[in-house]
């Protein structure tokens, strides 16, 4: 080959003889792994880059292709290492997310708000409510206790805690209307219990 040609005469030279077999090969090599199947063209162009920059030293070598093919896999290889980093990184984040969600004021003032309605909702009903019938409408349906546990606790039957159930909710429909459909919106993020 001849050593004296200018850079750019070479280059057109190198690119009009051996991209192609270098594309064909690099499409090859990456064909089991469908993630490198996009920075083929990227690495074949870095390739040429990297030969411009080394067009001296590539003038006198006895195997260009050789070297170009070698240059690409080894692109190949590196972009391939950062993309199983990156994929290990984001596995690992998507579990273990420590960062702090962003906190919004009005959202704050609005649990506040629903939190102290609540409060007052449970105050007004315990007022309608027995000694006995406080607890266990505590116990039940602000704490989401089992009837078997209630009765125990209270060392009554469970058909005698159904009764002081039914008894409560009996209380409760005599309070307005429009309290009672607020306590059950209240109560449906507090218990997993239904008042109907």
């Amino acid at each position: 080959m001849n050593e004296h040609k200018s850079k750019e005469e070479f280059i057109t030279w190198l690119h009009d003889k051996h991209y192609d077999s270098l594309f064909l090969k690099a499409t090859k090599y990456v064909s089991d792994n469908p993630d490198l199947k996009d920075a083929v063209a990227d690495s074949v162009q870095e390739t040429y880059y990297i030969a411009s920059n080394e067009y001296r030293s590539l003038q006198s070598h006895p195997d260009i292709g050789g070297w170009l093919y070698i240059t690409c896999t080894n692109l190949l290889r590196k972009e391939n290492s950062r993309l199983r980093t990156r994929r290990k990184y984001h596995a690992f984040s998507m579990d273990d997310n420590t960062r702090q969600p962003v906190r919004d004021p009005h959202d704050s003032i609005a649990a506040y708000e629903a939190k102290e309605d609540h409060r007052l909702l449970v105050k007004r009903i315990e007022s309608q409510l027995n000694g006995r019938q406080k607890g266990v409408f505590r116990a039940y349906f602000l704490k989401g206790h089992s009837i078997d546990d209630i009765a125990k606790r209270n060392n009554t039957t469970p058909q005698a805690t159904k009764g002081f159930i039914y008894r409560i909710r009996k209380a409760i429909k005599k309070i307005r209307s429009d309290v009672f459909l607020l306590f059950f919106a209240c109560l449906f993020g507090f218990s997993s219990h239904v008042l109907v």
